[in-house]
Parts: structure tokens; sequence; C-alpha cells
């Protein structure tokens, strides 16, 4: 996307795909914000506990808004101005190195926005030893190292021939051609 796709998908409502068909959605801040404010309600007294999205919601929103007027100031001597604002000024940015730039803070940030408004499902983790280390667990108890891909981005469960995985502790990896290990571990340890 274009420097000046990725500040509208940042502060503008947009348009995406829901189930092939398109939908208005908020900008992607104001997801955020939404985001913040839900866990805020839900943490108040007699709200029961807070939802985990609000810490890295906020400190997320902190980070983009310093980010911004940091930038802006660099590039203007001024950071004067509502987010939004800022953000959308640098769509007249005419230097090709400075759009480069601003293109992949902004592609950061709303990348980070999304996954915490859609986390996407972490990976399977099945307590079998690494096919190439042998290690299901390190030596400080953390694992197991095996991570196995196996979720759509619907969440649905792929079939298995599209699945990847790799093990934290060797940095081994495997795709889905060479994936026949899997199954005989699971056999193993059932």
């Amino acid at each position: 996307m274009s420097l000046r796709d990725q500040i509208h998908t940042l502060t503008s409502e947009h348009l995406t795909m829901q189930d092939g068909k398109p939908e208005r959605v908020p900008s992607l801040l104001n997801q955020l914000d939404a985001a913040i404010s839900a866990e805020t309600r839900a943490g108040s007294p007699g709200g029961g506990k807070g939802l985990p999205i609000g810490t890295g919601a906020i400190s997320l929103r902190q980070d983009i808004d310093w980010a911004a007027r940091n930038e802006q100031y660099q590039r203007t001597g001024t950071d004067v101005g509502t987010l939004v604002g800022i953000i959308q000024s640098w769509a007249s940015e005419q230097d090709a190195a400075m759009v480069n730039y601003l293109e992949h803070v902004t592609t950061d940030w709303c990348d980070r926005i999304r996954a915490i408004i859609n986390p996407a499902k972490p990976p399977w983790r099945p307590a079998v030893p690494c096919p190439s280390c042998g290690t299901i667990y390190d030596r400080e108890g953390n694992g197991p190292g095996m991570r196995v891909h196996c979720w759509a981005e619907d969440e649905a469960i792929l079939p298995p021939g599209q699945w990847s995985a790799e093990c934290i502790h060797c940095g081994a990896a495997w795709t889905s051609e060479n994936m026949a290990w899997l199954a005989r571990m699971l056999e193993v340890a059932s």
C-alpha cells in the first residue's frame, strides 16, 4: 500500500472485505481507541476484570502518538495538532526517501494495531521432541519448543498439508512437504 493508502486506513473510515463483501469500518486509530475504551469500561468498579487488550492498546496508542509528534517536530519544528491531523499532513510529502520512510512507519503501525484488534490464534505447541535437536523443553523449562502453524486467518484449522512448523530451541523449520514427522511423533506420544 502507498503512504496515502496507509494514512487513509489509519485515520479515516475505509472499506474492507468481510465474507466477500465490502464493509465500511472505522479508522484503525478509532478501532484502537475503542479497544482502549472497552478495556477501561470492563475494568471499572463493578465491571469485573479488564480485558487483556487494554495494556497493549494503551501502550501502542502512546507509542504512535509520541513517534508521530516527534517525526512531525523533526520535519517542521512543531508538533502542534491532533494525531490524526499530523499523520494526514504527511500525505503531501514529496521527498521520495521520506515517503518511503513514512510508508514503513505507517505500515508498521497498521500491522501492530491489527494485531491488537484482531489477534491471530497462536501456533499449536505440542509437547513432542524436535526431530532435529530432540529437545522438548530447554534447560530453563521453557517449552514446548515446537510451534506448529495450523490455523487459517479465519481461525479455522488448515488441512495438514498446509501446516508449517519450527523449533524455537534449534531454529529448524519444516513446511507442508516434510511434516510427516509430526504424525509419527504424535502417535508415539499417545
